[in-house]
């Protein structure tokens, strides 16, 4: 996605110590082969310092919150209202993406809805 881009598609991961396991997730996210500009929004827990050293090497835009705050919808709720995109994708930080093309294939569906 360019930098002055407005994303068509938000992936909003929560996220905690999700070790070497998150950034081939992560990995994944970012070879995906799409038409559309998209972002990804971490909304992380209480990671170890480790783990925030790997996700800030993605382009992600990542917002901390306090463990004791983390509630699995709520956290979610977080995620996308900082989400700047027409869709809105949730994961989890151990769901890896299958191929470079799953991105395009889920949100598909929406963009031929919207036509």
């Amino acid at each position: 996605m360019g930098v002055d881009s407005k994303p068509e598609v938000s992936v909003i991961i929560p996220a905690k110590n999700g070790g070497a396991l998150f950034g081939t997730v992560l990995e994944k996210i970012f070879a995906q082969q799409v038409s559309f500009p998209f972002e990804v929004v971490v909304v992380d827990s209480g990671s170890r310092e480790e783990d925030l050293q790997m996700i800030r090497r993605f382009p992600v835009r990542l917002h901390q919150i306090p463990p004791k705050e983390f509630n699995h919808g709520l956290t979610r709720d977080v995620g996308a209202s900082l989400a700047l995109g027409k869709y809105l994708v949730f994961l989890n930080q151990d769901a890896v993406p299958i191929d470079e093309h799953w991105l395009a294939r889920m949100v598909e569906s929406f963009q031929q809805s919207d036509e």
